[in-house]
């Protein structure tokens, strides 16, 4: 169910420390921040403190709850308890509710050339993401990587771009020699019909004995040791 109202986002370990909203869906609103933070896309303050100390020290509350009137009145009860708890973590000292706003077509412009000017440079690799599905994982999942692992991921992209036998040899021609290979290490020949001699079936024989006992013992533990 849709909660309205005023909400507040508070750390644990600098109590001291708030952020003031107003929703008309709290909860989807407090999904939002956590997608923002996530994201590193929230208000220089929270995204900093949340880097920092992680989702954990983070408290989400509801102040007033209340049934949605008009944009305006959401507004002013946000305004006043922005006066009276002066939250840290609000950029802005004035409440402005983006409830109902419409972009301009220009702006809506500048976003989709925004948008479509990125698609085209990672299309023509200059955003440096590496291409090819054997090649070094892209930029943003390296972050945690050592110069040493980032080497080595290097050197098996170029390895595996070189390999005719990768995923990049896509039409490459097999001599028949390599394919007879390839088809006896999948199909290894049958071993029916291969006589064994009396030491070598004493062997199999004692050999299937100890696994049997072997997993006799451990079933008789399991269920009256431990």
């Amino acid at each position: 169910m849709a909660i309205c109202g005023i909400y507040r986002i508070q750390s644990i370990v600098h109590p001291e420390r708030c952020y003031i909203g107003s929703a008309i869906n709290i909860n989807q609103r407090w999904r939002n921040h956590l997608y923002n933070l996530k994201n590193s896309r929230h208000n220089s303050k929270l995204q900093n403190h949340y880097n920092k100390y992680s989702k954990e020290d983070l408290q989400f509350s509801i102040i007033e709850p209340f049934e949605f009137i008009s944009k305006e009145h959401l507004t002013s009860r946000e305004q006043h308890y922005i006066d009276v708890h002066k939250p840290w973590f609000n950029i802005r000292n004035i409440a402005e509710s983006n409830l109902g706003c419409k972009h301009s077509e220009e702006s809506k412009i500048k976003s989709r050339g925004i948008r479509k000017s990125k698609k085209t440079e990672f299309r023509e690799g200059s955003i440096p993401w590496n291409k090819g599905k054997c090649g070094v994982m892209p930029t943003p999942w390296n972050k945690g990587l050592t110069k040493e692992t980032d080497i080595r991921l290097e050197d098996l992209g170029r390895r595996s771009i070189g390999n005719k036998y990768g995923c990049n040899a896509k039409g490459k021609i097999v001599s028949e020699e390599t394919r007879g290979k390839m088809r006896i290490n999948c199909h290894p020949p049958s071993q029916k019909g291969i006589k064994r001699s009396e030491e070598q079936k004493k062997k199999r024989q004692m050999s299937r004995i100890c696994g049997q006992l072997e997993k006799e013992l451990n079933n008789f533990i399991n269920k009256y040791v431990a």
